[in-house]
């Protein structure tokens, strides 16, 4: 597992797993129960946070920038979400193409 803090923090919380290969960088906040699983990246600017809500599921490839996910949520293989605020208990199983600067 990778994990940077190269902005601000991150904040890790009783985490179930993170596998490795993961890229965490900026100010993340991760929170109970979440999974996220290989080759996952996820983001924030220096003045930006992303959030992973309580059991949280964020499949393979997936990269979250800028993003608060809901509670509960499953982010399925290689969505791309930046700035985005998705409410608790949702399902996102499409690659939302969207112009990033990383």
């Amino acid at each position: 597992m990778h994990i940077t803090a190269s902005f601000s923090s991150y904040y890790l919380q009783s985490l179930d797993m993170i596998c490795s290969d993961c890229v965490i960088i900026g100010d993340v906040k991760i929170y109970e129960g979440a999974v996220i699983h290989p080759k996952v990246t996820i983001t924030a600017d220096s003045d930006k946070e992303s959030h992973v809500g309580v059991k949280t599921i964020i499949e393979e490839t997936s990269k979250i920038h800028n993003s608060s996910i809901g509670s509960e949520s499953l982010l399925e293989v290689g969505v791309i979400a930046t700035s985005v605020r998705k409410s608790s208990c949702d399902s996102v199983h499409f690659l939302v193409v969207v112009p990033i600067k990383w």
